[in-house]
């Protein structure tokens, strides 16, 4: 109509008609993007909509600036539009996000309200803080990372929540491990930066992202930490120069952990070079950081305590005190420092086989029971090293009747005529 006929009114003809004209385009941005849910402001939709209006005006040589009243479309909308990246963090129900951030902010007690409003207040004020949350596993570190999110998400503010490790990040609200999210290289030095090219998709959803949580922070080595604060500092100075000076290019990151748990893995390292690859031991990391600590553990807090709850209670302050080095330590013969402690005896299983003792400890009845999904969600046996892992498994394994089955696991997928080597997992049940 535009270029054939004389349309007297262009405004009134796209203010009357532009929900017609668009009728395809959420459909056409799933399809194109891979979202099946995705939804689009109305903002979104008109915009898209006037590009690809545009689009076929140009192909005859002609713009919407030759028609009086139609609007432009926002080229900044545009680029937004076609980021899977930023419609994925926008892509979420924010009322009832709201309804969950509020029941959540009711549930802090107060030294978590304290961390929480500190960080709002930071991300709020955009003043690019580094925090750390410290505490012991039961503190609510967890609890907080969800209320913030739920709060931020609710506000439609981009939140990015990762973790050292992938079960860590599986408790956080559309978490991801940090090496995925922001391409972290797996070897690292004094001078890595992670794989972010400027002008891509990734910059561009670092660029707009209010708050960063960063969980199980201790697992990572202290390189991991400066090459991402490098790699976000490069990110924004491009759009403000003075942000190359600020610790990860003044960005809300808050790091949370708990350096009495598991530190990171240092091939052939003793204490001083794991002590040494920690984020504590970080120049332009560290010094920055605000710390908050959680002393109140949340899951033996009730009053009304059984015996069970009695027991997990002695045995988290058992843990704590051998984290705290409050538990005295000996030495072997030939060793200068001593590192071996007591196990007290109430915590030992006895038995001549222990590999049958802990699992029927662990699994009672498990010929039973292994059917039920909720009976084995309830429980698993951790172990340092693989070998142990694998022998446990193994004998379990023999115990559950029925043929053992393996399946397939790969990176990706290749058509059929196509040679490739697959990875076995084994699956215990």
């Amino acid at each position: 109509m535009l270029l054939f006929c004389e349309v007297s009114d262009p405004k009134e003809l796209w203010e009357k008609h532009w929900t017609d004209l668009s009728d395809d385009i959420v459909y056409r941005q799933r399809q194109r993007l891979g979202i099946p849910n995705l939804s689009l402001t109305e903002e979104q939709i008109q915009n898209y909509t006037l590009y690809e209006i545009e689009q076929l005006l140009n192909r005859e040589h002609r713009s919407l600036k030759d028609y009086h009243g139609i609007p432009l479309p926002d080229a900044a909308l545009l680029q937004e539009v076609g980021n899977r990246m930023l419609l994925e963090e926008h892509n979420y129900d924010t009322e009832s996000l709201a309804i969950d951030a509020r029941d959540l902010e009711q549930g802090l007690n107060a030294e978590q309200r304290h961390v929480y409003d500190n960080i709002l207040q930071a991300v709020y004020q955009s003043r690019g803080q580094l925090f750390f949350v410290y505490g012991s596993g039961g503190t609510g570190k967890t609890y907080i990372w969800r209320a913030l999110i739920s709060r931020l998400h609710s506000e439609e503010q981009i939140v990015l929540a990762v973790a050292s490790s992938g079960i860590a990040a599986l408790l956080l609200p559309s978490g991801r491990t940090t090496h995925s999210r922001f391409k972290i290289p797996l070897i690292l030095s004094e001078n890595s930066c992670c794989n972010i090219e400027q002008g891509f998709d990734l910059a561009e959803l670092i660029r707009r992202t209010k708050l960063i949580i960063w969980d199980e922070a201790p697992m990572v080595h202290r390189h991991g930490f400066e090459a991402l604060d490098q790699t976000f500092r490069d990110v924004m100075q491009l759009h403000d120069h003075s942000l190359k000076d600020k610790v990860f290019g003044g960005k809300v990151v808050v790091l949370g952990g708990d350096f009495r748990q598991i530190l990171l893995v240092v091939p052939k390292g003793g204490r001083v070079e794991i002590v040494d690859a920690s984020v504590r031991k970080s120049k332009t990391i560290w010094p920055e950081c605000i710390f908050h600590t959680l002393r109140t553990n949340m899951q033996i807090k009730r009053s009304n305590l059984d015996q069970v709850d009695i027991e997990r209670t002695e045995f988290s302050k058992w843990v704590l005190d051998m984290g705290n080095g409050h538990i005295p330590a000996t030495t072997k013969e030939g060793e200068e420092e001593p590192t071996w402690i007591e196990i007290p005896k109430d915590l030992l299983i006895n038995g001549a086989d222990p590999i049958a003792a802990l699992v029927e400890e662990v699994y009672p009845e498990i010929l039973h029971s292994y059917m039920d999904p909720k009976y084995l969600q309830q429980r698993a046996i951790l172990a340092p090293k693989n070998e142990t892992v694998d022998n446990i498994n193994g004998y379990i394994l023999q115990m559950i009747p029925g043929e053992e089955i393996t399946y397939k696991s790969a990176n990706r997928i290749f058509p059929n005529n196509y040679r490739w080597e697959k990875c076995p997992l084994t699956v215990p049940y």
